[in-house]
């Protein structure tokens, strides 16, 4: 229980200051400093695709050392770039400082966090996945409204000091607190043997390994996509601005709303069968929101069905590697595993605003993004092939 609430309240924190505060204090940062709003989040994503690369090297360090010290030096790292972040004086210091937070991210967030819940959790491991992901659903919650709070009353640079403060002070103490020392016991209950397609440390990438990657990786495109443009899509369907915000407000609790029915009923299912029906979920979801028009009925069912969908994949991501490769090695290969979702996350904002300054007739931003969400859901089934889980995957269609 110490160890899900700790690092859950550290996802909150994590992922507010890290991911989410910057949508609030993006433009005030570009006007400061006097660059485009376009070179702030450019500087953002180039962080992401940082976080990615540290990715592979932070697992092992976990794998070999356990997550109580790669994590609490990911805080203070956290709190070490926020405040370089924060003195930045021209486009240069800013940069270099987003690269920081880039690799503190990658120490921080929930694959540092996931590969730490498999050398400790046991038979458990699905089930405590699933309990730190409804912390981390609420750092929305906790993010937007604190960083407008601290913008409109301290400007952006004493906000995101203050966030700082929040890693080296609540975090780092947390990380600490609740990780045991040592990577945990090296033969976990409950943890499936490796097949012999599975990813070992330092082994090649096998086919199996770079599909699940890229369903990773496309599931992920989505979700940035939509994070950051979806009041645009909704109004883009011919919803009228308030529609479309009210409609966009619904998908953070039913993110929760489906993680909550993951932890109360997903025990009937493997979680490779669950992973197959939260990507036919998410395509269904785009194809509804594509076929739907102006219509805000069907708008809501988006909602309810993307959120269910994106707060549920949030699980699949730190399960389904288990159960499909086993735990010896879980954190290289989240590590790997985070590399090209971490890109496509850096990229879908950027080449959703590309589309969109075309100046087309019709927006093809969502059937491109439901044909993702297809192509995501197809390199799943070609990675449970190739790792001999075929009857895992029927099951989910039984």
């Amino acid at each position: 229980m110490r160890l899900v609430v700790g690092l859950g309240l550290g996802q909150i924190i994590s992922w507010g200051v890290l991911i989410y505060a910057i949508a609030v204090l993006g433009n005030a940062m570009a006007a400061d400093l006097g660059i485009s709003p376009t070179l702030v989040f450019g500087a953002f994503s180039g962080s992401l695709v940082v976080s990615g690369l540290v990715g592979p090297r932070v697992g092992a360090l976990i794998d070999r050392r356990g997550g109580r010290w790669v994590l609490a030096w990911g805080a203070a790292g956290a709190a070490v770039s926020l405040g370089a972040l924060a003195i930045a004086s021209s486009p240069l210091t800013f940069a270099l400082a987003w690269g920081l937070v880039g690799i503190a991210r990658g120490m921080t967030l929930y694959e540092a966090a996931f590969a730490t819940l498999s050398q400790h959790a046991g038979a458990s491991f699905r089930r405590v996945v699933t309990a730190v992901t409804l912390f981390g659903g609420f750092a929305g919650t906790f993010a937007f409204p604190l960083s407008l709070v601290g913008l409109d009353a301290f400007g952006w640079r004493a906000t995101i000091a203050g966030f700082a403060a929040a890693e080296l002070f609540i975090c780092l103490p947390l990380h600490l607190w609740c990780i045991p020392a040592g990577p945990g016991g090296r033969h976990r209950t409950g943890s499936p043997a490796l097949p012999e397609t599975a990813p070992r440390s330092g082994s090649r990438v096998t086919p199996g390994l770079a599909a699940l990657a890229t369903s990773f990786a496309l599931a992920a495109f989505i979700t940035s996509a939509i994070a950051v443009h979806i009041v645009n899509l909704l109004q883009s369907s011919g919803l009228a601005l308030g529609s479309a915000v009210l409609v966009a407000s619904l998908i953070g609790p039913m993110q929760v709303t489906g993680r909550l029915a993951e932890l109360a009923f997903g025990r009937r299912l493997s979680s490779v069968a669950v992973g197959a029906l939260t990507l036919l979920l998410l395509m269904v979801a785009l194809v509804t929101l594509w076929l739907g028009g102006s219509s805000l009925a069907l708008a809501v069912a988006f909602a309810a069905m993307y959120g269910c969908a994106n707060g549920v994949q949030t699980i699949v991501r730190g399960t389904v590697p288990a159960e499909l490769f086993g735990r010896d090695g879980y954190g290289v290969l989240m590590g790997r595993l985070s590399i090209s979702s971490f890109i496509a996350r850096a990229i879908a904002p950027v080449a959703l605003a590309v589309i969109a300054s075309l100046g087309l007739a019709c927006d093809p931003s969502i059937p491109l993004l439901a044909a993702a969400a297809l192509l995501a859901l197809v390199a799943y089934v070609v990675a449970i092939r190739q790792t001999g889980r075929v009857a895992a995957f029927k099951r989910a269609h039984e």
